[in-house]
């Protein structure tokens, strides 16, 4: 359902109703403040705040559920918050926040890392200056408390609470992979320090600097953008390599790793190469290092067939040692 402020969704077998227009629950919102404030005035569009109690020197802001290609988009909607929050917690030292209750459960859901921090909400809440509400599209409002974000431990791949995660460890090695990866296409400073004043120069407004050289048509400016956009996202070939991906991964996962240089394609053989020695800062490779590394070893061919069985663990390679030789699977 769509174009009334109600979309229906369905994430990983899940389905959800949010709101997209928070004009949908602000009435219901009133309604819960008129009985908490009684005979208090409460304020529309103050000083573009979304809601205020002037008597109690109280803004509220709402904020409705953002998502993209029928998914949730958690790291956008921390950006979409966090400044109107702080903002309003510096000015009147307190604050309340309203959103959807099934965001809340997509987070608690969600099957992968969310790109998403959230140390600084908690901390505005444990120290009791950020009152935080879910509500349902039919008026359903609940408060969460501190504890409640408990799960972002093991959810978020940047809030300092997490324990020691895949994306923790992909965000500390990030510089380690760009270097070798660069250095191993032997770009020199001079060039990437030429690609940047041509985009500064001829970007169109607002064009990201790895959109804009991946735009131009030369062989080596087009390489570093997609290097670049790679490096902006580790996860999906970290993934790959931890023989974890869903089919909307798939093909993403090759094309991060065929620019990393993990994967060597040749005519309809893929081979395993890790041409750049970065795969040991990939936590999913440590985890199956002895089958990736029997892969480079034995310089396998894989074709797409194989590498789908191998990737959705349909097949374990290591067993192929007992296979004959006669079945042409290795290139000796």
């Amino acid at each position: 359902m769509k174009g009334n402020g109600i979309k229906h969704l369905n994430v990983h077998g899940q389905d959800y109703i949010v709101w997209t227009n928070a004009d949908i629950v602000k009435s219901y919102i009133i309604q819960f403040l008129k009985n908490i404030f009684p005979g208090k005035i409460i304020v529309r569009e103050l000083n573009m705040i979304d809601l205020t109690v002037p008597e109690e020197n109280l803004p509220i802001e709402i904020e409705y559920t953002v998502t993209s290609r029928d998914r949730f988009t958690f790291s956008k909607w921390e950006n979409d918050i966090r400044k109107q929050i702080e903002q309003n917690i510096i000015n009147y030292d307190k604050c309340w926040f309203f959103f959807d209750s099934e965001l809340f459960r997509a987070m608690q859901n969600a099957r992968r890392l969310m790109s998403i921090n959230m140390d600084w909400f908690r901390t505005y809440m444990k120290e009791e200056k950020l009152r935080v509400f879910t509500v349902s599209y039919n008026g359903i409002i609940n408060e969460l408390k501190y504890e409640d974000f408990d799960f972002l431990a093991e959810k978020s791949q940047t809030c300092r609470i997490a324990s020691e995660t895949d994306d923790m460890i992909l965000n500390r090695n990030k510089m380690k992979i760009f270097a070798n990866v660069v250095r191993g296409y032997n770009f020199t400073q001079e060039e990437t320090e030429e690609f940047y004043n041509n985009w500064r120069n001829n970007k169109k407004e607002g064009e990201h600097f790895s959109k804009f050289l991946r735009n131009t048509g030369n062989e080596k400016m087009v390489l570093y953008g997609n290097i670049l956009q790679v490096i902006g996202d580790l996860v999906p070939t970290n993934k790959l390599l931890d023989l974890d991906i869903e089919e909307d991964d798939k093909y993403h996962g090759r094309f991060n790793a065929r620019y990393l240089g993990i994967f060597d394609e040749n005519s309809q053989n893929r081979i395993f190469v890790d041409k750049f020695d970065i795969c040991k800062y990939f936590p999913g490779y440590i985890r199956n290092k002895e089958m990736w590394d029997f892969l480079k070893e034995s310089k396998i061919k894989l074709n797409m067939r194989r590498l789908d069985a191998i990737l959705r663990r349909k097949v374990d390679p290591l067993e192929w040692k007992k296979m004959s030789a006669e079945c042409g699977w290795y290139s000796q």
